[in-house]
């Protein structure tokens, strides 16, 4: 009725063409409406540097942890000292997790570096990313072991620390810590 008086009739609502990321390929599928074809296509993404370490990039298709060929550390401990006057940042979620259940303050953070670089034992440097697709960051790791009185055992416990470590762009001391008794 409407197109016999001419005027032109509004087109049904089709399917919306959403694209599709492909988490294992890193590729974005797109629907073309108009062919009814999937087009690939690669988009690059180069991986974010978030440490003032800049001799090597982080690794393109890696996830984790990438281990950096050095036999000395990255920073120097009066670097990290220094930045870690201004504020040490825990710089993960399992950091995050880790220093509120022993119940680490600044201070208690700062402190634990400060030893760790003093006593403890460089292990190795590498690359480390915040999140599955966030920044990297390139980090020194150390050993820490210390005796430590444990309220729940009421005794005292040898305490191991892994302690990771990174001077951002910012100044500030990225840190990555992990505790093992």
């Amino acid at each position: 009725m409407l197109a016999e008086a001419g005027i032109e009739q509004p087109r049904p609502a089709g399917r919306q063409h959403i694209p599709r990321w492909d988490t294992s390929t890193a590729r974005l599928w797109k629907d073309d409406a108009r062919t009814n074809v999937s087009q690939n296509l690669t988009i690059m993404v180069k991986r974010k540097n978030v440490s003032i370490y800049d001799d090597t990039e982080p690794p393109d298709g890696e996830q984790g942890r990438v281990k950096i060929q050095r036999r000395t550390p990255i920073y120097s401990h009066e670097a990290v000292l220094a930045a870690a006057a201004g504020r040490v940042l825990p710089w993960t979620r399992d950091c995050v997790r880790t220093v509120r259940n022993l119940g680490f303050d600044h201070d208690d953070l700062a402190q634990l570096l400060s030893e760790a670089l003093r006593h403890g034992r460089y292990k190795d440097s590498e690359w480390c990313e915040q999140t599955d697709a966030g920044p990297w960051a390139a980090c020194d790791a150390y050993v820490l072991r210390r005796r430590e009185w444990n309220e729940n055992a009421f005794k005292y416990l040898e305490c191991e620390y892994f302690i990771k470590l990174a001077v951002a762009k910012t100044g500030q001391v990225l840190l990555l810590v992990s505790c093992h008794t």
